[in-house]
Formats: structure tokens, C-alpha cells, sequence
């Protein structure tokens, strides 16, 4: 993240909260550390964060060797965890959270600021978790936090509920800002 000019810290240190994280190179990594934490087996499979392997039924991490971010639902909740590739270039950019209980890649959306509560303030939206996140972090260097709402969806579509939502969000103008891709 570094590399793209991402500065975590600055989110971090303005949202208050953590906002990354990275799963090891290891098909087991994540789960032991969240085993040792106290988590059961079904729990993290339940969640999206392990699945179980169709013949010997051992967990395996959903994510490996990926910069996690976390979508989270309109109380700040965590709902989600959204896998950017870091590692093996055979594997998928995107890994996207299962559908669960509480998140729904056709509904949810990845939205690293609040809403901006000036009217003058703008919804981006823009095609990669990556790309809101550096919208985000520019936004608070600049000291223009207040006024911009940086969201992506989790995949290559915007869903017309997510349209919907983006929309009741806030009463100005939206910004789309997509990639020229088909």
C-alpha cells in the first residue's frame, strides 16, 4: 500500500480504528492465530474467513497472503472482509467475502469515510477497494475529509441496490469513477 501512496496510518489515526490487515503466506496461518484467540472451527467458516477442504474436512484460510480490509454496514459494523492479492500472481486480485448472514456483495459497500455532512460534499464511486482507499487517505491529507465519501462495490458490477444506496446517501451530485474497461 505504501508503494501506491496509501498511507494507513493516516486513515487509521482519523477513522480511530483499524482499517488493513494481511493473512501470511501459510494455508493455515490466519486460522490458528484466530483459533488460538478462541474462535471455533465452524465459527470461522460461518463468517467467511475459512472453508472446509470437500475430502478431509480440514479448514483452510479463505484469505492467504492478501491485504484485508473490512467493509462494514451502516452502524461501522464489520460485515465483510475484502482480500487484495499480494502474493502469487496465478491467484485472483479480489477475493470477496462469501455471502453470509450480514453481507451480500450485491448489496454491501466498501465506504473507508462517512458521509459528507456538507451539502457542498460529494459520493465518489469508484471500481476497486484500493482505489477508495487512496481517495480516502488524499481526501484526509488534504484536509477535505468532511467533504468526500470514497465507495466501491465488491466485484466487476454496480448492483441497482447499490445504486440505490449510493444515491440515498447524500442529496449532491455523485462522481463515478470508473475504469474504461468493458
Amino acid at each position: 500500500l505504501a508503494n501506491r501512496g496509501i498511507d494507513v496510518r493516516a486513515l487509521e489515526t482519523f477513522t480511530g480504528r483499524a482499517e488493513v490487515g494481511h493473512t501470511p503466506d501459510d494455508p493455515c496461518g490466519a486460522i490458528s492465530a484466530l483459533r488460538a484467540r478462541g474462535f471455533a472451527p465452524d465459527e470461522l467458516v460461518d463468517a467467511g474467513l475459512a472453508h472446509r477442504h470437500a475430502l478431509t474436512g480440514a479448514l483452510h484460510d479463505f484469505y492467504r497472503q492478501r491485504v484485508l480490509v473490512p467493509v462494514r454496514d451502516d452502524l461501522w459494523q464489520v460485515v465483510g472482509i475484502i482480500g487484495r492479492n499480494v502474493g502469487h500472481a496465478s491467484s485472483a486480485k479480489y477475493k470477496n467475502p462469501p455471502r453470509t448472514a450480514v453481507y451480500d456483495k450485491s448489496v454491501n459497500l466498501y465506504q473507508p469515510l462517512p458521509v459528507p455532512t456538507d451539502r457542498s460534499g460529494q459520493v465518489v464511486v469508484v471500481e476497486g477497494t484500493l482505489d477508495a482507499m487512496a481517495i480516502a487517505v488524499a481526501a484526509i491529507r488534504a484536509g477535505k475529509a468532511a467533504a468526500f465519501c470514497p465507495v466501491t462495490q465488491s466485484g466487476r458490477e454496480l448492483s441497482d441496490v447499490q445504486v440505490r444506496r449510493v444515491m440515498a446517501m447524500h442529496p449532491g451530485s455523485i462522481v463515478l469513477g470508473f475504469d474504461g474497461d468493458d
